[in-house]
């Protein structure tokens, strides 16, 4: 297996979140979301690498960026209630990327979770 370059994986995610922004109906876009998020997650960083911060927000961006997709064209496909679920979903989680595990942690969503 290759070892996958970090400072690649943020190419890649503010480029496919730029694609998402400017062509939010084109479906190879929305579709690449899953798999350059796959691959995101595939790489082990540890808290204070100097990429650790692009790449967490990086990886909020996008999420907005689907977020903002879903309150868009993602209702007119799949309804208002579901597209209203999802946005909040994705909401969620671009804010927990900019979160610090503290944070995360003391966030009133997540308070009882346990980690």
């Amino acid at each position: 297996m290759t070892e996958i370059d970090p400072q690649q994986i943020v190419f890649e995610l503010r480029e496919v979140t730029e694609q998402l922004r400017k062509f939010p109906t084109d479906s190879v876009v929305c579709g690449v979301v899953g798999s350059v998020l796959e691959r995101a997650r595939k790489i082990k960083l540890y808290s204070g690498h100097p990429l650790e911060r692009e790449l967490r927000e990086a990886v909020a961006e996008l999420c907005f960026a689907f977020r903002d997709w879903w309150r868009g064209p993602g209702e007119l496909i799949f309804g208002p209630d579901i597209a209203h679920d999802q946005a909040k979903i994705w909401e969620i989680a671009g804010n927990l990327w900019t979160m610090t595990v503290k944070e995360v942690a003391e966030h009133s969503l997540t308070r009882h979770i346990p980690f």
